[in-house]
């Protein structure tokens, strides 16, 4: 017995003939040229590193204390980290009042690369100090909310 599509009677041979005779579709150009995909992880972003080549992977954010004990950790699909710290110190708020701990955290100490003006002011406002540098070899222009440099 064949195996029959739906819609197509049983004993309809000539349909199934006229679909393998039929030529394939004839490829839509991508929309843009030098887009890369990755098939064995699409979820993976092209990841750019200062002075380096580009990786394809993903941003790991971690969260720790002084005794480099793990609050709180998360993988992105975002290439910079800028956008980050609100969420991760959230993140490490919520993992220490689930284990009972119930301090305030004063002081967050990031990279450079955590910088977001909006963010840092969220958490100026809850009265969590961040302390991220505002000088970069590769910035020429200030940062936003940046405190003077220089005499």
């Amino acid at each position: 017995m064949r195996p029959t599509f739906s819609g197509a009677p049983s004993g309809s041979s000539s349909t199934l003939a006229s679909l393998a005779a039929a030529s394939p579709l004839r490829p839509q150009p991508m929309r843009w040229p030098s887009a890369q995909v990755n098939t064995t992880d699409p979820d993976s972003r092209p990841m750019r590193r200062a002075g380096r080549r580009t990786v394809q992977g993903y941003n790991a954010q971690v969260v720790a204390s002084p005794e480099q004990i793990i609050l709180a950790a998360e993988i992105t699909q975002a290439a910079n980290d800028s956008g980050q710290l609100e969420a991760m110190i959230h993140h490490a708020l919520g993992v220490l009042a689930a284990a009972g701990i119930d301090e305030q955290l004063e002081v967050v100490l990031a990279d450079g690369g955590y910088w977001n003006s909006s963010q840092i002011a969220r958490l100026r406002h809850q009265e969590i100090q961040p302390i991220v540098p505002t000088k970069s070899r590769t910035r020429t222009a200030p940062r936003r909310l940046s405190p003077r440099q220089g005499p």
